[in-house]
């Protein structure tokens, strides 16, 4: 605030205010700075509020532990939500996305194990974004429900949720199954199906590798023309093990068989990968 001295002398009494910029948390002399700092020192440093307590009374600042936890909460409320949903449609009207999910340990959850899902877009894109999304069960519905309206590829594993959309496989995902069907013995010479299989696959990878410069129009072509005859000879081969029935091996090569149609959709646009490992 300002006023001026000479009109006081004439018994003139004015002040003149600054503009105030809005709070971002009304009934609350919290600034946006502090509130980030609270926020990333939890989140990010693992600081829990009753330690921030201390450290920032050591700074001269009276800010109690419930002031941070009610900070939190509310920013989540008033900022944090509508941006997610803003992030929740733009993610629906992708091309091409990318879903994984995994399990967590929340303290106070009546479930032994809760999930994180986490839905991100092409990593390309001009605008990447990923978005978490919590849920106490791994239902299906999960899934479903956030996919409801997505039309574009989807990269996933083999969970049957997202069955309903356009799913990418990932060969990353085959080619853990016959790393597990590797004999842990080799008392023969002759080369396991398994290691054949997956010897196949690091080649498909190096190919990949090196069209990865290219743009999706040239890397599709390449696909078409040097993949796909390997990834057929591949398919024939599988067709013609003799595995034990519900071994490994067996196990291996029906989960490739089964997603074929799923696996092979790298052949239909050139932006999609062999894998979900970017999730």
């Amino acid at each position: 605030c300002y006023c001026c001295k000479a009109c006081e002398q004439k018994g003139e009494s004015f002040f003149k205010k600054g503009p105030v910029p809005k709070p971002v948390i009304q009934n609350s002399l919290a600034s946006p700075s502090l509130v980030a700092e609270t926020i990333r020192l939890k989140f990010e440093q693992k600081v829990p509020a009753y330690r921030q307590e201390k450290y920032w009374q050591q700074l001269q600042l009276d800010i109690s532990r419930d002031n941070i936890v009610n900070w939190h909460i509310r920013v989540s409320e008033d900022y944090l939500t509508p941006l997610i949903e803003r992030l929740k449609q733009e993610f629906l009207h992708q091309d091409v996305g990318y879903a994984d999910e995994t399990p967590y340990r929340v303290l106070e959850s009546e479930k032994a194990t809760n999930y994180f899902w986490a839905f991100s877009n092409f990593e390309h894109s001009e605008k990447p974004f990923v978005i978490f999304h919590y849920a106490q069960t791994r239902s299906r519905e999960i899934p479903r429900a956030f996919l409801a309206d997505f039309k574009g590829y989807l990269h996933c594993d083999g969970y049957s949720s997202y069955d309903s959309i356009l799913p990418v496989r990932c060969y990353a995902h085959v080619r853990r199954k016959f790393y597990e069907a590797l004999p842990q013995t080799t008392a023969c010479e002759t080369i396991h199906p398994a290691e054949y299989v997956l010897n196949q696959l690091k080649k498909c990878f190096k190919l990949e590798q090196d069209w990865k410069p290219l743009s999706p129009k040239e890397r599709l072509v390449q696909r078409k023309a040097e993949l796909k005859p390997r990834m057929d000879a591949l398919y024939r081969y599988m067709g013609e093990i003799s595995a034990v029935p519900k071994s490994k091996l067996d196990k291996a090569i029906q989960y490739f068989m089964k997603y074929r149609k799923d696996l092979e959709r790298v052949f239909e646009d050139g932006r999609l990968e062999l894998t979900n490992n970017q999730s």
